[in-house]
């Protein structure tokens, strides 16, 4: 027996709910249009019209809550991270003598703000009177500044507004092949010009798969000194 569908499941087409699927993989509308059959011309367009679909959007935040839940994301767990970025003291990462601390005895509010360590041997001379002289740490933190901004807004004291004036107009859903026919029209208004064989490109919104996450704002670098070399 095949499995039930939920009420919002059966109102939707068979690439609605392939979008749907596709959507949480990468979180990008028009790649996740592609793959559940809609045209590449007109993918941006369609994605943001899906996304806006109340049952659609329904299952997305059902399908989040439930990774939520798996992955204990909640609310007060993210506030605190947050808190530790946005109130981190670089002095917890140094003993009394100003020397780094070894990870394990790293304050845990102070680890959990430091985004890598990078550890580097300093020589001196060449082959058999080669001699080790000291270490470079490299400390890198998450951004503070970000850190505060995303508490600022979880407040709703920093607050982006944008009005838009809309006047009183009759609203309809407008289908699938609607849209696709627009895409089409305007393609030919502005043509775009692509090397033979090439394929479409997808928005620029949508990060590629291969993106790097963002560099940590903050690097902190500290040659640390053979133990000799040290003051008592």
């Amino acid at each position: 027996m095949a499995p039930r569908l939920r009420k919002a499941e059966v109102a939707l087409t068979a690439k609605q709910l392939r979008f749907v699927q596709e959507y949480p993989v990468d979180l990008c509308g028009a790649k996740a249009a592609v793959r559940a059959g809609y045209s590449p011309r007109t993918a941006d367009r369609i994605a943001s019209r899906l996304l806006r679909h109340p049952r659609i959007a329904a299952l997305l935040a059902d399908h989040a809550a439930q990774v939520g839940a798996r992955l204990d994301l909640t609310v007060k767990r993210l506030e605190e991270e947050l808190a530790r970025v946005a109130y981190f003291d670089l002095r917890e990462l140094f003993d009394d003598r100003g020397q780094l601390l070894a990870l394990e005895d790293m304050p845990e509010n102070a680890r959990r703000a430091v985004a890598s360590i990078e550890i580097e041997d300093l020589f001196e001379g060449r082959g058999r009177s080669r001699e080790r002289v000291g270490v470079v740490r490299k400390v890198k933190l998450w951004s503070k500044t970000e850190a505060l901004r995303l508490g600022f807004q979880r407040l709703g004291a920093l607050v982006e507004r944008h009005e838009v004036a809309v006047a009183d107009m009759a609203v309809r859903e407008v289908s699938d092949a609607e849209w696709e026919m627009l895409a089409i029209l305007t393609h030919h208004v502005v043509p775009t010009v692509a090397a033979p064989g090439a394929q479409p490109e997808l928005p620029a919104a949508c990060p590629s798969s291969g993106e790097a996450a963002p560099e940590p704002a903050v690097q902190v670098t500290y040659l640390q000194p053979q133990d000799g070399d040290t003051d008592a």
